[in-house]
C-alpha cells in the first residue's frame, strides 16, 4: 500500500515531498552532439524541488560536470532530456530559457524524462527569453516585469499590426523577425476600421523582416512597409480588370469676380418709405476657410465674405480709407425715402443690370432718392480701368440680414412683433429682384454677361475607368516581394561563368553582391520590349533613300525618326531591363 502513487499522493501536506509529473526547468546546453534534440536542464525553484535556489543555472551545470558522476549527454546524465514532440516538430530551446520538464514515472522522475517549450512570454521575445521572464504568464512569474500588450483589448495597435500571427492563423515563427504563416489574412480579426472580416481562401505567406523592433518594448514593434516576402493564394474566384470609356461631366469653372449685395433698412417695415442700400465688391477675395479665391459654383447666398468696410453695420457701409482692402469696394449706392417696394426693386434691378453689362456711365450717373459713392481709386471719366472687362462671373443676393428674413421662419431668439410684416415685405422684395436668364428671383449667378449662358458651364468628356469583373473560376496568384530579386538554375550557366553556392545553409550577402549579381542579367520588361521593335520594324518597313547607296532619311513615311529610335535605345537600360530582377 505504502508504494501505490494513489496512496501516497493522498499524504500531500503532511510534510512528505513527492515528484511530479510536469516541472519547470532551464535549458543549459542544446549542442546535441547527435543533432536529435535533446538538451540539458536543470530544476527550477518551485514546488517539489528540495534543492536550494539556483541563481546561475549555466555556473550550476560546470559545477556538477566537474564532479564526474556521469559523463554528458551519456545515458547516465541525469540532466539529459529528450524531444516530448516529435523532432520535425520540436523547437529547441536556447540556453537559459524555461522548459517545462515531464517524467513518466512519479518516483524515478529521472527515468524516460522528456522536455516541451521554450516557454515564452510574449511575442516579442521569441529570440530569447530568459527562465524568468518565461514563467511570467505562471503562478512563477513575476508581474512587474510585464511588457506591455501586442494587442490591447484583443485589437492590434495599427503601428504593429500584421507584425505576429493572428490567433486563427497556424505559423512556426523563427527566432529572428521571420516566419511561416497558413493562412494569414490582414484582416482575419477585427480591427480598428470596424471593417468586415473577410472570409478565409488558402494562403501561404513566408516573411523575413516583417517587423521594425522596437527598443524600448519588444512587445510593440513597428510592422515593415518592405519586408521580403513569398506568398502563395489561391482565391475562390478570377478577378479580372476591364478598361471602358464613360461620359464625364466636366465644369468649366472661373473664379467669382464681382459681388452685388443688397441691404433694405427694416427700421419703418411695414411702412413707406423705404431705405436700404447696394453695395458693389470686386473680386476675387480669397476664402478665409480655403484660402483659395472663391469659385463661381461653390458661391451661394450663406457664403461669408469678409467685408472691406468700416463696419459691420450693413445699414451704413462706408470705405475704409489708407487700408490695403479699399481696391475690394467698387461702389455704395444708398437710397431712402423711396415710396414702394417696387421702386425699391427698380433701383435694385438697375444696379445690378448696369454692373453686368458694363454700364458704367449709367451707373455713376446721379439718380433720384440715391446717394452713390465710389472707391476713390475709380475713374469716374473711365469707371471700367476698376474692372477691366472682368466682372464677370458676377454674383448678387441679398445681404444676410436680409436674406434671413426671407428665408427663416423666425429668429434664433424668437419672432418679434414686427417678424411676420418685415418676412412679407423682404418676400415681396425677393420675387421683383430679377435678371434675365437667371432663374431664381433674389439672387443669382450671371457667369456672363449674355442671358443664355448664366449658368457655370459644363461639357463632356470621355475617361477610361477600370471595373473589376468576377468570374467563377479559381484563380491562384504566387508573388515575390523584395529589394532584389534572383531566379537562379543549377542547370543554367550565365557567359560571364556558373555559379557555385558553397552552401546549402543560405547564401550571405557578400556573394550576391560581389559574385552572383555579376553573374546574371537583368529580366526583361515584356511590353517595353515590343514596343521598341515595333517602332523599329516600322521604320525599316517604311524608309527611304534620296538616292541609291546613300543612308535612309531620317524619317520613315509612318512618321518613325531616327532620333526617335535612338532615344529608345539610350533609354532601354532601364525601361525595358528591370536591373533589380536577375537571372542566370
Amino acid at each position: 500500500m505504502a508504494d501505490n502513487p494513489i496512496y501516497d499522493n493522498n499524504k500531500r501536506g503532511i510534510g512528505i515531498n513527492y515528484s511530479q509529473l510536469i516541472r519547470f526547468g532551464v535549458c543549459v546546453d542544446n549542442n546535441d552532439p547527435q543533432r536529435s534534440g535533446r538538451i540539458r536542464a536543470l530544476l527550477v525553484e518551485g514546488e517539489g524541488v528540495t534543492s536550494s535556489k539556483i541563481n546561475d543555472p549555466l555556473k550550476a551545470i560546470e559545477k556538477l560536470d566537474r564532479e564526474g558522476k556521469y559523463k554528458p549527454w551519456s545515458k547516465e546524465d541525469p540532466h539529459t532530456f529528450d524531444p516530448f514532440l516529435p523532432l520535425h516538430l520540436n523547437i529547441i530551446p536556447r540556453k537559459s530559457e524555461g522548459i517545462k520538464l515531464i517524467s513518466f514515472e512519479t518516483v524515478k522522475d529521472n527515468v524516460n524524462q522528456e522536455y516541451i517549450g521554450p516557454m515564452i512570454s510574449q511575442p516579442g521575445q521569441i529570440k530569447g527569453d530568459n527562465y524568468s521572464s518565461g514563467q511570467q504568464n505562471t503562478s512563477f512569474g513575476i508581474q512587474n516585469k510585464r511588457l506591455p500588450d501586442f494587442a490591447p483589448e484583443g485589437i492590434p495597435l495599427p503601428e504593429g499590426k500584421g507584425s505576429f500571427p493572428n490567433p486563427d492563423d497556424i505559423a512556426l515563427v523563427g527566432r529572428d523577425n521571420c516566419d511561416l504563416v497558413l493562412g494569414m489574412r490582414e484582416k482575419a480579426i477585427a480591427d480598428e476600421t470596424e471593417q468586415p472580416v473577410e472570409d478565409w481562401y488558402p494562403q501561404i505567406l513566408i516573411r523575413s523582416g516583417k517587423f521594425i523592433p522596437n527598443n524600448k518594448f519588444s512587445s510593440r514593434p513597428q510592422f515593415n512597409r518592405k519586408p521580403t516576402f513569398i506568398q502563395l493564394n489561391t482565391f475562390p474566384q478570377t478577378l479580372s480588370k476591364e478598361e471602358k470609356e464613360v461620359e464625364k461631366v466636366k465644369i468649366e469653372d472661373a473664379n467669382l469676380n464681382c459681388l452685388v449685395e443688397y441691404y433694405i433698412d427694416t427700421g419703418n417695415l411695414p411702412l413707406a418709405p423705404f431705405g436700404g442700400n447696394i453695395v458693389i465688391y470686386k473680386l476675387p477675395y480669397t476664402s478665409p476657410v480655403t484660402n483659395k479665391p472663391y469659385l463661381s459654383s461653390e458661391f451661394n447666398p450663406m457664403t461669408v465674405v469678409p467685408p472691406p468696410i468700416a463696419a459691420s453695420n450693413p445699414a451704413n457701409p462706408t470705405f475704409l480709407a489708407g487700408v490695403g482692402q479699399i481696391n475690394n469696394l467698387f461702389g455704395v449706392v444708398k437710397f431712402s425715402n423711396v415710396g414702394t417696394i417696387q421702386e425699391v426693386s427698380t433701383i435694385i434691378n438697375n444696379v445690378i443690370t448696369q454692373v453686368d453689362k458694363g454700364l458704367w456711365n449709367e451707373l455713376m450717373a446721379p439718380v433720384t432718392n440715391c446717394v452713390k459713392t465710389f472707391n476713390p481709386t475709380v475713374d469716374t471719366n473711365n469707371p471700367s480701368v476698376f474692372f477691366p472687362l472682368l466682372q464677370h462671373p458676377l454674383y448678387f443676393r441679398p445681404q444676410l440680414n436680409t436674406l434671413e428674413r426671407m428665408e427663416k421662419s423666425e429668429p434664433s431668439g424668437g419672432a418679434f412683433p414686427n417678424w411676420a410684416a418685415e418676412k412679407e415685405w423682404c418676400n415681396q422684395l425677393k420675387e421683383l429682384i430679377l435678371q434675365d436668364g437667371v432663374e431664381n428671383s433674389g439672387m443669382g449667378l450671371c457667369f456672363t454677361s449674355n442671358a443664355g449662358k448664366r449658368d457655370v458651364p459644363t461639357s463632356t468628356e470621355k475617361v477610361k475607368t477600370q471595373e473589376i469583373k468576377k468570374h467563377d473560376t479559381q484563380q491562384g496568384i504566387v508573388s515575390v516581394g523584395s529589394e532584389k530579386i534572383y531566379l537562379l538554375s543549377y542547370n543554367s550557366a550565365d557567359i560571364n561563368g556558373p555559379i557555385i553556392l558553397d552552401t546549402n545553409y543560405g547564401i550571405d550577402q557578400e556573394k550576391f553582391v560581389v559574385d552572383i549579381d555579376n553573374k546574371t542579367n537583368s529580366l526583361v520588361r515584356g511590353e517595353k520590349l515590343l514596343e521598341l521593335l515595333g517602332k523599329v520594324v516600322n521604320y525599316t518597313a517604311s524608309h527611304t533613300h534620296a538616292y541609291p547607296g546613300m543612308a535612309p532619311v531620317g524619317q520613315a513615311h509612318d512618321g518613325t525618326t531616327v532620333e526617335e529610335l535612338t532615344k529608345l535605345l539610350q533609354e532601354a537600360p532601364e525601361t525595358i531591363l528591370n536591373q533589380n530582377i536577375r537571372i542566370n
